[in-house]
């Protein structure tokens, strides 16, 4: 199934500052909607510019730890998650 285009997007100050940020970070983690979110990144698009690209490729190199929802035991998925970092 195609992916939607962004419907918004930070300036460009910001978005620098995003893509920094991804740079230096060990990992992410993340609850199961916002990790289907951010798979959006995961693949590339032609219609990118080279500030998306460099984001893409930011956290592309990072490690990602994803909750298993609500109910569950969240320090065991957690422990292991940054342990994995």
């Amino acid at each position: 199934m195609p992916r939607r285009p962004l419907a918004f997007a930070p300036g460009p100050t910001i978005f620098r500052h995003f893509i920094e940020e991804a740079q230096v970070q060990a990992g992410s983690v993340y609850g199961r909607q916002m990790y289907e979110v951010m798979r959006y990144w995961d693949d590339d698009h032609p219609e990118w510019t080279g500030e998306e690209y460099a984001f893409a490729a930011a956290g592309g190199t990072s490690q990602k730890a994803v909750s298993p929802g609500p109910g569950r035991r969240s320090t065991s998925w957690l422990a292991i998650g940054l342990a994995r970092m």
